[in-house]
């Protein structure tokens, strides 16, 4: 489990610096994130989302995210990694 976590700091981490940098677009994050979690509503992953902003400016690594977004949302490690790099380019964490 602990290699698994591993390799997805990495693979997160290099998303995130490669990513483009965005001005915060609420509607560009949920065009992304929603046709890949219709279970879940609107307001789950926009609230999601603005969580995983906070965690991360108040000073957390992105991947320290993933265990609090696969326990809220009750998602998988894939989608919960999804969410979280949106949230990061898309609502500019």
């Amino acid at each position: 489990m602990t290699k698994i976590f591993a390799i997805l700091a990495f693979t997160i981490g290099i998303s995130i610096t490669t990513a483009p940098t965005a001005l915060g677009d609420q509607d560009s994050y949920l065009q992304r994130i929603e046709p890949k979690m219709a279970h879940l509503t609107r307001a789950q992953i926009l609230t999601e989302g603005q969580k995983v902003c906070r965690f991360i400016r108040s000073g957390h690594p992105s991947s320290d995210a993933v265990p609090m977004v696969i326990e809220d949302l009750a998602i998988s490690v894939p989608a919960a990694v999804d969410l979280i790099i949106a949230a990061v380019v898309e609502l500019g964490c």
